[in-house]
């Protein structure tokens, strides 16, 4: 008993073109393995701009935290010297 027969015309043969496998050819690794392998490759230059930049983020944080404290210690000697000098007209 034969149930059902598939001519060749109705039959597609497909080259996978629209496909998202990637397809490896001779002597050359699929497309997809060598963009992760690129991916990892790079993997440790991105860490280091990553903690190359935060190196300097937090560098910028302390340098303007020391100029703030400067500029507060200056203001300081200052409103100490001006009293000072109030006090010396006051006494004459």
């Amino acid at each position: 008993m034969v149930v059902g027969e598939l001519e060749r015309a109705d039959v597609q043969l497909r080259d996978g073109a629209d496909e998202a496998q990637a397809q490896s050819h001779a002597g050359r690794p699929a497309a997809r393995v060598a963009a992760v392998e690129a991916l990892w490759t790079l993997r440790p230059r991105w860490q280091r701009e990553a903690q190359k930049a935060a190196m300097q983020a937090q560098k910028q944080v302390e340098e303007r935290r020391r100029l703030q404290q400067d500029h507060a210690r200056a203001a300081k000697k200052a409103e100490i010297a001006e009293r000072r000098k109030r006090r010396e007209e006051k006494r004459d």
